[in-house]
């Protein structure tokens, strides 16, 4: 009974450590993505482009 409390301490420390290393590191995540998102936004544009000059809605 004595090994669990230390075992739960442990893992809601790795738990905590974990977090904060993710909660740091996402905003760089967020603008390493955001030139390729920008890319899709503009190629899905041009396509849309496309379609309605070759098949025009009244």
């Amino acid at each position: 009974m004595d090994l669990v409390q230390p075992i739960f301490l442990a893992l809601a420390v790795a738990f905590g450590v974990i977090l904060v290393i993710s909660w740091i590191c996402l905003p760089f995540a967020l603008f390493g993505i955001k030139g390729r998102l920008d890319n899709i936004i503009r190629l899905m544009e041009q396509e849309r482009d496309k379609k309605q000059r070759v098949d025009p809605q009244p």
